[in-house]
């Protein structure tokens, strides 16, 4: 229903049965090449086999499909990846063998047929040895020689898993729980950071086909640590339009079995087009699935494990909320200090005023001892009074308490909406750690200068900002810029240039990040962008199924940077000058181009005086309503005339992503308040009024969101706070919406009580898998709120409701 009141349900059901247009090649297109047919399939096979699985993505023209044939897709049938039973009999063939081979049969280069007694034998050691081979085992002549150059060995050892494989598999042979850390059989050392993927594709005739990718170096997470890498697989739609169509059947495609060299995987979540997998104690024997079969556990039991279905206190959820906890599990972490259980407490949110507004939601605290031990694991000089955590079922942030001495065990104090999973006690075995180690997922950091996006502009504009200093805002940005670029002349010059070409492109950060691998976001790697830290807070937007383009890493016969930033540096450094050097100054030029195109068509623009970081609420009380705390570990927020200060005073604009309401900026005071001296690089919010202040934000909270602080004087002088009536959900809009399927955790207890283990899985399944079902609506009123802002203006009753929708 619109805002108008009109029923256009038969309008959207005759939209949404369009289906998009698929990518295919016809099996009858003839052959472009001038080489002969054999010789062409032979080089495609050798290229493609030796080079990133991805580039097997070409576009061809397009054609037309049928009506999709979705009757393969039904649960009780299970999809082979890879199956052999002359392979799966050798004992000798390591795992990253065993992956080799069924990448390259799902990418259509071998038959398992085709594998033979003397391509095993020269495939058997361990993973160093034998993984790297197992393409020129089979295509001997397909690996240049500049792949094994030793001038790319820093590459090498930062992007191949096979070492890191060997060592989990050694370490957990040996010890269960090694690859949670806090092992003594490799002290320093935890697992999970081998990223095993693949992505799905569409075959001609319809049906669904997994295609694996090259295992790769990744993030860790819980998960993937405690049950180790090739326990789990992550598997991404490959296309929008397959994502996208109503007819998909994505949801029964993968609730079946799925089954690699016997192994049986099952899904146990999906989000954003990726679907996880985790390896089961099923086996397939004789084309027949035996369960209790393998080491492991089922998925139920997997499931339970994590996060107890039958425990009563987890009963009183919806089974949507139940299966979105899976989430904590998959977040993109480091594993932290070990903490004892009883030192886990937690404690009652402050709650104020009738509206039961949470004023310290998602954030407790710990002390400076913990604080101490979760910066110690990140680099030896760093400290952070503040750090994104998951532990136990507990999420969000923790706040150092200053009162506390570093000598004292170490203690974490959650509030009560910090808790997500319960647990019985006895749960876990006793030598199991994994729900007492702290997981960290980002320290406290503070950027400044921040950018501004669209929305913010929008907002800032409807709430008095006048046009006209967006305009010469974005003049400005525009000639620093070309200034700073363009200036070859004069003292430090050349030095100038380089570094402002390196900030241009953020080169040595991306090498930094590069070479951290999975440990970038808990190292505040990839934090540095013009763009607001917007990235899901599991940061499960490592992806997760597709390849990444290798901006630092030099091209392997020419040793020329992939990055244009990176060669003019290159270039800079050999002694070139954009005077002198046609090249140079024609690379510089593009340089520019790019820095001019990215800021005038993205909208975003840098403001001096303005920064970024965590918002947390005040630990002491102290902060009056409306008034907030910012201060800098170093000096380096800009003031009036160039001036740097560590802590900024005054009336500032605070805002956070996403930005749709005229309440999503708010002007505060910030204020500079002795007890609060020591809490740098994070901004502290009073938890004294009538609302929380993050709730004003697009209803934000303390569990690691971050906030962007604008005091640039002619933008917060212009600026007039909205009403507050568009901070409150409008009248009726429960009734734009249907809540199907969404059952009481107790509720579907009772109804498949009666069913057996895998009626069961298959139930659960149902509501892991929730996030394929029809994806294609995700984005729609986002796109209507900023057709509404457009045509009625930006506090149009019609464009508030859609923005709440």
């Amino acid at each position: 229903q619109t805002d108008y009141g009109e029923d256009i349900s038969a309008l959207i059901l005759l939209a949404e049965s369009t289906e998009p247009e698929i990518l295919t090649q016809s099996a009858s297109e003839p052959q472009t090449s001038t080489t002969s047919s054999s010789e062409s399939i032979l080089k495609r096979k050798l290229d493609e086999a030796s080079d990133s699985s991805y580039s097997l993505l070409d576009v061809q023209p397009s054609k037309r499909q049928n009506k999709e044939d979705i009757s393969s897709n039904s649960p009780a049938q299970p999809y082979i990846i890879a199956y052999s039973e002359f392979v799966q009999k050798q004992t000798n063939i390591c795992s990253g063998v065993l992956y080799e081979l069924a990448r390259l049969i799902t990418l259509n280069k071998i038959s398992s047929e085709e594998i033979t007694a003397s391509h095993l034998l020269s495939l058997q050691g361990n993973n160093v040895e034998s993984a790297s081979k197992t393409v020129r085992v089979f295509f001997p002549d397909s690996v240049s020689e500049t792949a094994r150059d030793p001038a790319f060995t820093q590459e090498a050892a930062a992007t191949s898993p096979w070492e890191e494989l060997d060592k989990e598999e050694h370490a957990l042979a040996r010890d269960p729980y090694s690859g949670l850390g806090h092992s003594d059989i490799i002290p320093g050392w935890y697992g999970g950071k081998i990223d095993f993927r693949g992505r799905l594709e569409r075959n001609d005739d319809n049906s669904y086909k997994i295609k694996l990718d090259r295992c790769t170096l990744g993030p860790s997470c819980r998960f993937s640590r405690r049950f180790g890498s090739t326990n789990i697989l992550r598997i991404k739609v490959a296309h929008r339009q397959i994502l996208h169509s109503t007819k998909n059947d994505l949801g029964n495609f993968f609730r079946k079995a799925f089954v690699l060299w016997g192994s049986v995987f099952r899904a146990f979540y999906a989000k954003e087009g990726s679907v996880f997998f985790v390896k089961t104690n099923e086996k397939m024997i004789n084309g027949e699935i035996i369960v209790n079969c393998s080491p492991g556990l089922s998925l139920l039991d997997f499931l339970n494990y994590h996060n107890p279905l039958d425990y009563t206190e987890n009963q009183n959820q919806s089974m949507s909320k139940w299966a979105a906890r899976t989430a904590l599990g998959l977040s993109n972490s480091m594993p932290g200090p070990l903490i004892e259980d009883h030192n886990i407490t937690c404690q009652d949110d402050m709650t104020v005023s009738a509206e039961g507004s949470d004023m310290t939601d998602g954030c407790g605290t710990a002390n400076r001892a913990t604080c101490l031990a979760v910066s110690r694991t990140i680099g030896p000089e760093s400290y952070s009074v503040a750090f994104q955590f998951r532990l136990k079922g507990l999420k969000g942030m923790a706040l150092e308490n200053i009162e506390t001495s570093s000598n004292e065990p170490l203690k974490v104090i959650a509030r009560r909406s910090q808790v997500k999973i319960r647990y019985p006690s006895g749960h876990h075995d006793p030598l199991d750690p994994t729900l007492r180690i702290i997981e960290i997922l980002r320290l406290s950091y503070m950027r400044s200068p921040a950018a501004i996006s669209a929305e913010i502009i929008i907002n800032l504009s409807d709430n008095g900002v006048p046009s006209r200093i967006f305009v010469n805002l974005l003049k400005a940005n525009l000639e620093d810029i070309v200034a700073v670029l363009t200036t070859w002349d004069g003292p430090d010059a050349m030095y100038n240039l380089w570094t402002a070409v390196e900030r241009v492109g953020a080169v040595l950060h991306s090498r930094r990040a590069r070479e951290a691998v999975g440990e970038a976001r808990a190292r505040g790697l990839n934090s540095y962008s013009n763009e607001d830290d917007d990235e899901d807070e599991d940061g499960m937007k490592y992806d997760i199924g597709q390849e990444r383009s290798k901006a630092w890493w030099a091209d392997q016969i020419s040793g020329c940077p992939s990055s244009l930033e990176e060669t003019v540096l290159v270039l800079l450094d050999a002694g070139f000058r954009p005077q002198d050097s046609p090249i140079v100054r024609e690379k510089l030029k593009q340089v520019v181009k790019g820095a001019v195109n990215n800021r005038t068509c993205k909208y975003r623009y840098e403001l001096t005086q303005s920064a970024i970081a965590f918002v947390v609420p005040d630990p002491c009380n102290v902060l009056a309503p409306d008034e907030i705390h910012i201060k800098s570990s170093r000096r380096n927020l800009h003031m009036q005339n160039d001036i740097l200060t560590d802590i900024v005073l005054g009336e500032v604009l605070i805002t956070r992503n996403p930005c749709k309401l005229p309440t999503d900026v708010r002007k505060v005071r910030a204020v500079e308040h002795p007890l609060l001296r020591s809490y740098t690089d994070v901004i502290v919010c009073s938890i004294q009024g009538h609302r929380r202040l993050l709730d004003f934000l697009a209803g934000g909270d303390y569990d690691g969101d971050t906030a962007t602080v604008i005091w640039t004087p002619e933008i917060v002088e212009h600026f007039k706070n909205a009403d507050e009536k568009y901070s409150k959900e409008p009248d009726g809009l429960d009734v734009c919406f249907t809540s199907d399927h969404n059952e009481k955790v107790s509720d579907f207890l009772t109804r498949t009580s009666s069913l057996s283990p895998i009626e069961k899985t298959l139930a659960v399944q149902t509501y892991l898998l929730g996030a394929l079902r029809d994806p294609s609506v995700i984005g729609r009123y986002s796109t209507m709120h900023d057709n509404a802002v457009y045509h009625f203006g930006y506090s149009h009753p019609r464009t508030v409701k859609l923005a709440y929708k």
